[in-house]
């Protein structure tokens, strides 16, 4: 967590070659509506990198902070939800191929009515 930011997480997440991977919400101190998601790596026997942000996220956290998976092959996808200004909740993601580094937020799943309880993911790694 970066100074002067508050947010639930992280969930963590190992990759078949023994990297490791944190991911979490952080929203800044003072009550704001909007924060972004934020991911560091570890190597394995290196250091965590610095926190990088993956995109925006809103505030509640209706499904649950972010989550994280990680395959043998070192392809990594995070996931979170947002909520539109209809109240309808979407799942924007980011992926991650084996040796490379995270894309730009794409949309995983269409609109829906309520929120999903990414944590229950059959596939899920993460903490």
């Amino acid at each position: 967590m970066r100074p002067g930011a508050v947010g639930p997480g992280p969930a963590l997440a190992f990759d078949g070659g023994g990297t490791e991977y944190a991911v979490w919400g952080q929203f800044p101190l003072g009550g704001a509506s909007t924060g972004t998601v934020e991911v560091t790596v570890r190597p394995p026997g290196g250091a965590f990198s610095a926190p990088r942000s993956l995109g925006p996220i809103d505030t509640p956290l209706a499904g649950g902070p972010p989550q994280m998976v990680a395959d043998a092959a070192g392809d990594a996808l995070v996931v979170w939800q947002a909520k539109d200004t209809a109240g309808k909740f979407w799942d924007p993601g980011v992926y991650q191929p084996a040796g490379g580094d995270f894309g730009a937020p794409q949309t995983l799943s269409p609109a829906h009515p309520v929120p999903l309880d990414l944590a229950r993911s059959p596939r899920s790694s993460g903490g």
